[in-house]
């Protein structure tokens, strides 16, 4: 099992959750996904990262001033089993593609 987590996840284009653990299976399949500040005792091994959390976006349509929140397509359920993404330097407000924003699959 691998564990992260982030300080922002988007698990569709209505929802975003603070500070959600993500769980998957070795073959990347989400097993389960929890609030971390809900937890008496956050799970050893999980990897937190500063930034936003998405499902797997086209990046060729990633442009500065596009709000990630509009490039969404698969919502990040128990069962998804496709890429997930770290997005890094975005607006956190508005969730918006800055010129120093960093992509990297996690």
């Amino acid at each position: 099992m691998k564990r992260i987590a982030a300080n922002k996840i988007l698990v569709d284009s209505n929802t975003i959750e603070n500070n959600l653990m993500i769980e998957r299976d070795d073959a990347g399949r989400v097993r389960r996904m929890v609030c971390i500040t809900d937890l008496q005792v956050e799970p050893s091994s999980t990897a937190f990262y500063n930034g936003l959390i998405t499902t797997d976006i086209d990046l060729s349509k990633k442009e500065v001033g596009i709000s990630v929140i509009d490039l969404v397509e698969d919502a990040l359920v128990v069962g998804y089993h496709g890429r997930l993404l770290l997005w890094q330097n975005l607006s956190l407000s508005e969730f918006r593609i800055k010129e120093e924003t960093i992509v990297k699959e996690i």
